[in-house]
């Protein structure tokens, strides 16, 4: 049986499932939430079409006024290469989950064979938005709690290549892996996360969002050889910009889905952070409900290594 549209029940303005609204409407009792429920973040992707957004540095392109939506694809060279590489080495972590397979050997490592930089200013505008909303947001409601969190890909240190642009670490913003297959991870770079196909492949245990792995080992399991072409043999997962906000923590075995996404889709929360490491001693997984948190700016391309 034919599935429906699922584009018909997905907001063209907040970009999440089932809302109906097609601009931020405030209520009458608190200008933060709109008239749909969502708060004003989930929002952002549309606030200000006119807004413009200071490019990466280290970005080829870099006038706004001759390509207002440019998207291009960048090979890297060997120095952003060796610095990723030192990112995916910091950050593998040798745990058998059973989202990699029944019977199937996890990696003792992985090997950067090459690196493209997806500069698509649309996508990027979108993000700067939002993160200077969450950012906003934190900044104003100093009354509730906010925790900044490490991720692993920080321990190789800030690469060299992001200088001009750092993590803003008063946010949560991380660097973060998302696996996926080469032809998924070029459609996400040219029209950004669905929040309608999220969790369509790694599963709902903490909502129907979109899931970021801190670990590469982690972002492997959901990653897929290419076939053919340019890149045939090798494996392909994204590096992500992602914004965290307030993170919503939690260690439980089996969480309340419904209700973490509704603390972050309605309440003052930003995102979920679920703690499997603690409680089954495998990942922490990272979920966001709204696209526009992350940027997707490279795609990795490796070689499983078994020693």
């Amino acid at each position: 049986m034919e599935a429906a549209d699922p584009e018909a029940h997905k907001c063209m303005e907040c970009g999440i499932t089932d809302c109906e609204c097609t601009s931020f409407c405030p209520t009458e009792d608190d200008d933060r939430f709109c008239k749909c429920g969502h708060k004003r973040s989930a929002h952002a992707a549309n606030d200000d079409e006119t807004m413009v957004s200071a490019i990466p540095c280290y970005w080829t392109n870099q006038s706004v006024e001759e390509k207002s939506h440019f998207f291009e694809w960048i090979d890297c060279d060997d120095d952003t290469v060796q610095e990723i590489q030192q990112l995916v080495d910091a950050s593998v972590k040798r745990t058998w989950t059973r989202d990699r397979g029944k019977g199937m050997k996890v990696p003792s490592g992985y090997t950067v064979a090459a690196v493209k930089r997806s500069e698509n200013y649309k996508l990027w505008r979108k993000y700067v938005l939002k993160r200077s909303l969450i950012k906003q947001n934190l900044e104003r409601d100093t009354d509730l709690p906010f925790e900044a969190y490490t991720v692993k890909t920080a321990l190789a240190g800030t690469p060299s290549f992001m200088s001009g642009e750092p993590l803003d670490e008063s946010c949560n913003e991380w660097l973060m892996w998302h696996g996926t297959s080469l032809e998924g991870a070029e459609r996400i770079c040219e029209i950004d996360f669905k929040q309608r196909l999220a969790g369509t492949a790694t599963g709902t245990l903490y909502g129907r969002g979109t899931y970021f792995a801190e670990s590469c080992t982690k972002a492997d399991e959901y990653a897929q050889v290419s076939p053919d072409g340019e890149h045939a043999g090798l494996f392909a997962m994204l590096l992500c910009r992602v914004v965290g906000g307030r993170v919503r923590y939690t260690d439980e075995p089996e969480p309340d889905a419904d209700a973490l996404t509704a603390d972050c889709l309605h309440g003052s929360y930003d995102a979920v952070l679920g703690d499997r490491e603690k409680c089954r001693n495998t990942f922490r997984e990272f979920v966001l409900f709204a696209s526009d948190q992350a940027y997707p700016e490279y795609i990795v391309f490796y070689k499983r290594r078994f020693e």
